[in-house]
């Protein structure tokens, strides 16, 4: 008796009656095989999957030639992580062969994944299939709170709702964005608005398979400080020597308040920070910024034109900016400028 007879006899009878039925009804010579004692191993059955890689729900045809005429063949599934998912059954024709079409497992782990036929408890073949990684991109990657993105996801369980999410991890405090459906495919393609009043960082927005959690992919999309504009205006221009004048610092910005789509472009005032005023390269003391704007007032100007500029501080989470000169005139009498 063999050391495989004498440790593991009920498997080696198993191999035993398999091998015997495959020698005595397969009618094609076998040109290389190995013989341990009296047993004859035949080369394995072919097996072939198509496509050989996708994601969740994907059809794959599987097809398999060789097996025993009539034979029920257990089809299994295990993802990359080891765990296995039982694909149905299928009965072999009388010429040993089979097509059998199965769905990639929702669960299935991104990865190298095998496809096994087995028989009783035993593997007689299996082929590889690879389950996708899902991706998402963005675009743009980086700008301002409110800026309009575009995801773009791929390689996610077909037909299913994809959860989009946006936070400094990809778990815990999260803001949800969106929630998608998936196409065909396992793609999807969607707009949102970055939160307006998130401050500057770097953020990850997340895309997570509702049908499985652990499922998700993420991209990283930096907030930029919001570009802004300065605008200075006069409250008389020419004004008579003398007189009192108000300057207005007004600072725009780019950002949109959170809106669904473009047509409804809603500015973000800045808050905070401070207005610089100089008249004619004169430096004058700052004005903080109160509802958008800084106010300058001044009856000291001399007859004659004055430059006036305006320099926006800038915050963590609006850019500086400075205004176009503005040209004051000052008059002796309140007569039409000639």
């Amino acid at each position: 008796m063999t050391r495989l007879e004498k440790n593991n006899p009920r498997w080696f009878l198993i191999i035993l009656v398999i091998l015997v039925i495959f020698s005595n009804l397969m009618d094609k010579s076998v040109s290389a095989t190995t013989v341990i004692g009296t047993v004859t191993i035949l080369p394995i059955p072919p097996m072939t999957v198509n496509p050989t890689s996708g994601s969740g729900g994907e059809k794959v045809t599987v097809m398999g030639l060789n097996f025993l005429p009539n034979q029920i063949i257990n089809l299994i599934f295990t993802d990359a992580n080891g765990n296995s998912f039982h694909l149905g059954q299928v009965m072999a024709d009388r010429d040993g062969a089979f097509i059998k079409i199965i769905k990639v497992p929702y669960d299935a782990h991104p990865g190298s994944a095998t496809i096994s036929a087995k028989l009783i408890d035993v593997t007689v073949s299996s082929t590889k299939f690879m389950v996708l990684f899902p991706i998402i991109t963005l675009n743009p990657i980086s700008g301002d709170g409110g800026t309009r993105v575009t995801i773009t996801g791929s390689g996610f369980a077909i037909d299913q709702k994809v959860s989009l999410f946006i936070g400094h991890g990809t778990y815990r405090n999260l803001t949800p964005l969106d929630i998608v459906d998936t196409n065909s495919d396992g793609s999807f393609t969607t707009k949102i608005n970055i939160p307006s009043n998130f401050s500057v960082g770097d953020y990850i927005i997340s895309a997570r398979e509702n049908i499985n959690h652990d499922i998700y992919s993420a991209a990283v999309f930096s907030i930029l400080p919001s570009d802004t504009t300065t605008i200075l205006s006069s409250s008389r221009n020419p004004s008579i020597l003398g007189q009192s004048v108000t300057f207005t610092a007004k600072i725009l910005s780019d950002v949109l308040n959170d809106k669904e789509d473009d047509s409804d472009y809603n500015a973000v005032t800045p808050t905070i920070g401070t207005v610089t005023f100089t008249i004619d390269g004169v430096t004058q003391p700052s004005v903080a910024l109160s509802g958008g704007k800084a106010i300058l007032t001044s009856s000291l100007l001399s007859l004659g034109t004055h430059i006036i500029m305006a320099k926006y501080s800038g915050d963590a989470n609006f850019a500086q900016s400075s205004s176009s000169p503005f040209i004051q005139k000052i008059i002796q009498t309140n007569t039409p400028d000639k």
